[in-house]
């Protein structure tokens, strides 16, 4: 993958004429953007409930696989690697989208003992 001062480019190590995706180079401020979208969505992912969240959780694992032969065949071609272990890390990639698809159903916060004696920590874990 190639950068210039407005693109970025993902050619085939293989075949360099072989251009998989050329996308605009993102701004100085694309992360800042990023995390205020991303704040602005929380309290609706919160709000949506557990099974919302998993629901789109395992959506994107149905993506994935729906998307499987594709994305293997990207995978060679952008870094060369074989056909078998692409499958398998496009397979790995939605298990992995499912195990978290179940997160929401975990318990919500857990009771720890202090370190320093008498006491209880709480915590509270939210989307």
């Amino acid at each position: 993958m190639t950068a210039t001062a407005s693109l970025i480019t993902s050619r085939n190590p293989a075949d360099p004429s072989d251009v998989l995706l050329q996308i605009p180079a993102p701004g100085a401020f694309a992360a800042v953007e990023t995390m205020e979208r991303a704040r602005a969505a929380q309290p609706g992912w919160l709000l949506g409930g557990a099974a919302a969240r998993s629901a789109a959780l395992g959506a994107v694992a149905d993506a994935i696989d729906a998307a499987s032969a594709e994305l293997a065949a990207l995978a060679v071609r952008e870094v060369g690697k074989p056909l078998t272990e692409a499958r398998a890390e496009v397979a790995r990639t939605a298990a992995i989208w499912r195990y978290y698809a179940q997160a929401p159903y975990e318990p919500v916060g857990a009771v720890h003992e202090t370190a320093a004696g008498p006491g209880l920590l709480l915590s509270r874990r939210r989307p």
